[in-house]
């Protein structure tokens, strides 16, 4: 079987919605250099990452594309993102009270069945996984399968060990005043939010990420040498 490519997520692999790959056109972006560099058609490399979703309607992207006819790929790369942004699939503003740490990690197990059972579903696909906009866990890997796993991309571009549970709330949905019936103290809340704008900061400050949120295209020549090595490996 021919090797076929989808890349979902959010923003971190979307060139084209919110212009995160900053110093490169997006029709030779991530997809266009993968195919290249692998030497396959450019139609083989399908980029269905979007800007400001979360990990599940990721997955709702490549199960409609399936329905619709498309065949199901040999090979998926995910950029994980914050687990908070699907908080209404899990909770509701009716929901027993929670905290913010006990949801990351519930969702996120969540999230990693649902990738794990989707797999199955679908042949099996090699399944690669870039932690970016918010980090993975220390299952990741195990819970859903992947042969590739980059833990915490962000810190290395930072070259900062960065505290997990901030870095789920370091987005656009990090308000925690965003979810009901938080049962959080101030002073917990504070604390968390301290560290996410330490990690705001250190972006800010930081050339890797030209926007103070995105990395910029330079930034992504190791994360495409270790995917064009991981799919050469795994075809």
């Amino acid at each position: 079987m021919s090797t076929k490519v989808w890349l979902i997520g959010d923003s971190w692999g979307d060139a084209w919605g919110t212009l995160a790959m900053q110093g490169v056109k997006p029709s030779q972006g991530l997809e266009y250099t993968i195919a290249q560099r692998l030497g396959i058609h450019g139609q083989d490399v399908v980029n269905l990452c979007r800007g400001g979703i979360g990990n599940d309607y990721a997955l709702t992207i490549v199960k409609g594309a399936i329905r619709k006819g498309e065949r199901p790929p040999t090979h998926i790369i995910q950029f994980w993102t914050e687990p908070l942004r699907d908080w209404s699939n899990y909770y509701s503003d009716a929901s027993p009270n929670w905290r913010v740490k006990d949801a990351v990690d519930y969702i996120t197990k969540q999230q990693q069945n649902n990738l794990c059972e989707f797999r199955k579903d679908t042949g099996n696909p090699e399944y690669a996984v870039i932690g970016g906009q918010a980090p993975l866990d220390d299952y990741h890997k195990v819970s859903t399968g992947a042969s590739l796993c980059i833990q915490d991309w962000r810190a290395s571009l930072l070259e900062r060990e960065l505290d997990y549970y901030a870095s789920h709330l370091v987005g656009s949905y990090g308000s925690l005043d965003t979810y009901p019936n938080n049962m959080d103290k101030y002073k917990t809340k504070r604390q968390l939010l301290d560290k996410v704008n330490e990690i705001h900061e250190l972006m800010r400050s930081s050339s890797a990420f030209p926007d103070d949120a995105h990395p910029g295209w330079n930034s992504y020549g190791w994360i495409i040498e270790n995917l064009v090595a991981w799919i050469r490996r795994t075809s």
